[in-house]
């Protein structure tokens, strides 16, 4: 679709943060030389492995690519592109380069001179091209050779076009520069008569018919793909008001047996605020604040009820001694700590496989390469599940020591109905940061006072049911969002009177016991603490 003069479309300023680009750019080069030498472990080098093994080692790469990006703030796609291009590039001169230490010996590992000569002789080492058993291997033709040569260039250029894209695509994608922040793409899910009467509510700029016109599909509703289905992807910075909205649509086409193709109709057009406001009518963003303001319920709005709460700050010398940055980096480690006890297992097993390989028999090399691949499995099925079970772990351990040696906590972390909760922020929605957590403590909910009591690391609060403005359930994504399940981190928002004005505190359960973090899970665990709210509040809101 043609955009209309008078639309707005973003374009990238072009600008990068220098240092942790340049930083994070020499890590994607070790990431591509990482991953070169897993190629050399895992591939002979010649067809076709030479052309595979790069275009899957190059996944990781992306990703480290698109963090570079990400982090470096780099708002130029071509620059990123290009990032994506070295560095996947470099995969399969890498492995040739481990392959030359192998057989000359390990001082040859930074002889990149000898690289070209290396790589020649592989070309022509027709014993390599051309294993036939029983047989001996064919002299190589100039056919032959060209096809060699035409297969490695090929292995070189499949290595790039993982990272080559996820440079580009992160770096188009839309920033704040009065901000300092990337904006968050929120996708939905539209029947695909909606698609289009969608597109053509933004053609002619009909706010009314952009209203009228969507019709979301919720996330796990079972409908009829064959029919096809149109896909609303909105970019927007949460939480600010200020910032422009994005909004691109593409028409999910469906053929028996293939997968959706996307065919796009625009792609982030600026919305008006009279379009933006009838869109954040319809569709729930999270913590959007484009829109209609929900007047006497935001924080800072004055309030006036019978009784207030009391949030009291706990004195400078008590206070940080739970979310201290030693605390939150002993907290991350652990979190990572099964991820890399699982790749250094499987790493551990490619080496020993590759190394042994003519020395163990099938059984003993099966079970070495099982026993590897079981432990990455494990590790990421783990990092999938329950990924802040081990950080809660060491945060509610120090907290409790923390806690107990207080002279007159509001909630004593042995109380049989105290648990452990955190406190997030909406400023901290939707971003990747060692902590999101701003608050994290023991809560007790008093259903015979009406009363809910919290001793955290910073704060202690007494609400109660008077003093409680409003009990909310909210949630946001940090990374790409899946319209089909909906957001993965739900929380639930309590609002009550501080002093006159209402305070706000986004809540949600840590897991100190073994709980699956789907999305789902996530929703029925704020969905079950909000209903633990409203009965000591006494209410029973919808």
């Amino acid at each position: 679709m043609n955009r209309p003069p008078d639309r707005a479309r973003y374009v990238p300023s072009g600008a990068i943060a220098p240092f942790p680009f340049l930083a994070l750019a020499l890590l994607a080069g070790g990431a591509a030389v990482l991953a070169g030498y897993v190629v050399h472990l895992t591939s002979p080098l010649t067809f076709p492995g030479v052309v595979l093994a790069p275009l899957i080692a190059g996944l990781p790469v992306a990703g480290v690519v698109a963090i570079a990006v990400r982090v470096g703030r780099c708002r130029n796609p071509a620059l990123g592109g290009l990032l994506g291009l070295l560095a996947g590039g470099a995969v399969l001169p890498a492995a040739f380069q481990f392959a030359l230490a192998a057989e000359k010996g390990n001082d040859h590992v930074l002889r990149v001179d000898r690289l070209p000569e290396y790589v020649q002789d592989h070309v022509h080492d027709s014993d390599r091209w051309d294993r036939r058993p029983g047989g001996a291997a064919r002299a190589a033709g100039p056919g032959e050779l060209g096809f060699r040569w035409g297969v490695l260039a090929l292995g070189c250029l499949t290595g790039c076009v993982a990272p080559a894209a996820a440079g580009w695509a992160t770096g188009a994608k839309p920033y704040s520069e009065a901000h300092g922040r990337w904006h968050k793409a929120w996708p939905i899910r539209l029947t695909r008569r909606s698609g289009a009467a969608v597109a053509e509510a933004v053609a002619v700029a009909s706010p009314d018919a952009l209203r009228s016109a969507i019709e979301v599909i919720p996330p796990g509703a079972k409908f009829d793909q064959s029919a096809g289905f149109a896909h609303l992807v909105v970019d927007y910075l949460p939480g600010e008001p200020d910032e422009p909205v994005y909004a691109s649509l593409a028409v999910m086409t469906v053929e028996k047996g293939s997968p959706p193709w996307p065919r796009t109709v625009f792609k982030r057009w600026q919305l008006t605020p009279e379009e933006a406001a009838a869109l954040a009518a319809v569709v729930a963003v999270p913590n959007a604040a484009f829109g209609a303001a929900r007047a006497g319920a935001l924080p800072g709005d004055r309030v006036a009820t019978a009784i207030g709460a009391k949030v009291v700050p706990l004195p400078d010398q008590d206070a940080g001694l739970i979310l201290s940055r030693r605390n939150q980096w002993l907290a991350t480690a652990a979190g990572f700590l099964p991820l890399a006890l699982g790749v250094a297992s499987g790493a551990a097993a490619g080496v020993a496989a590759a190394r042994l390989w003519d020395d163990l028999g099938p059984v003993e090399l099966a079970a070495v390469i099982a026993a590897g691949a079981v432990a990455l499995a494990g590790s990421l099925a783990w990092m999938v599940l329950v990924p802040d079970y081990l950080p809660a772990r060491v945060f509610h351990a120090r907290a409790r020591r923390v806690v107990a040696d207080r002279p007159d906590p509001f909630v004593h972390p042995d109380d049989p109905g105290a648990f452990f909760v955190q406190m997030i922020p909406r400023k901290n929605w939707g971003r990747v940061m060692l902590e999101n957590a701003e608050e994290l403590g023991f809560m007790r909910l008093d259903e015979a006072r009406g009363v809910i009591l919290f001793e955290g690391d910073r704060e202690r609060w007494m609400i109660p049911r008077e003093g409680v403005v409003s009990c909310e359930l909210d949630a946001f994504d940090i990374g790409p969002s899946d319209a089909s399940v909906g957001p993965a981190f739900w929380l639930v928002v309590l609002r009550a009177n501080v002093d006159g004005r209402v305070w706000e505190a986004p809540l949600s359960l840590r897991p100190v016991t073994l709980q699956k973090a789907t999305p789902s899970a996530n929703r029925r665990k704020a969905e079950r603490l909000r209903e633990d709210i409203l009965r000591v509040l006494g209410r029973d809101d919808d």
